[in-house]
């Protein structure tokens, strides 16, 4: 799964939308490990930890966020990253508690992104905050 000490792994909830990513990701598959794991998949992790993996980046965009990052922010290398999309929505308030001695950056974006998507939240803006581990 390692290519130039590269490797990258994701987990998807829906069955649907993996199926359709897993043609496009074949050619790539000796540096991605995908994974299919319906809800609740928060407990993902525990398969990392028996295997002893710590991650430089680790990105939560899904479902369950906040368990999401309980169960797997301990994973993540001294001095790597958690990073955490749309993280303009009051309910993540417990994550930033949780990563209060975690350097964080905010990143915010009104309107349109660059593909085209308008994200239509009713908060006006997205943001993604990335938090940096301590080392």
């Amino acid at each position: 799964m390692v290519r130039n000490n590269v490797s990258v792994v994701s987990v998807e909830h829906d069955e649907t939308f993996y199926d359709h990513m897993s043609a496009k990701l074949e050619p790539y598959s000796d540096l991605l490990e995908y994974i299919y794991c319906p809800l609740p998949y928060e407990d993902t992790s525990l398969k990392f930890r028996d295997r002893n993996i710590q991650f430089d980046v680790l990105s939560i965009d899904g479902r369950r966020r906040v368990q999401c990052a309980k169960s797997s922010h301990e994973l993540i290398k001294p001095g790597g990253f958690l990073m955490l999309d749309n993280d303009e929505r009051p309910r993540y308030g417990e994550i930033h508690e949780m990563l209060s001695d975690w350097k964080k950056t905010r990143f915010e974006q009104e309107g349109v992104d660059y593909t085209g998507w308008d994200h239509g939240h009713p908060e006006g803006s997205w943001i993604t905050t990335i938090w940096q581990k301590p080392q």
